[in-house]
């Protein structure tokens, strides 16, 4: 079983410029679980943050996790839409 991380810290930093977006019309921004783990992982590598850890915690703070219509795959993405 892998340790888990809190990565709330850098969550609370993307929820002060983004906020959930209610759907994909909505959506200014579509980031994959890993962008913003290896980004939370770049500025804190000793945090190790696993991505299951940033899932989690992108879904407590509210974000929606889906695959975006209109691409040639499925690609989920977090929906988030810049304040």
């Amino acid at each position: 079983m892998k340790e888990s991380k809190d990565p709330g810290l850098y969550i609370r930093a993307i929820e002060e410029r983004f906020e959930p977006a209610g759907n994909e019309n909505a959506a200014t921004h579509f980031l994959s679980t890993r962008e913003i783990t290896d980004a939370i992982n770049e500025l804190n590598p000793a945090l190790g943050a696993l991505p299951e850890d940033t899932y989690n915690a992108l879904c407590a703070a509210g974000f929606m996790f889906k695959s975006p219509g209109g691409g040639a795959g499925i690609g989920f993405r977090w929906l988030m839409s810049g304040k």
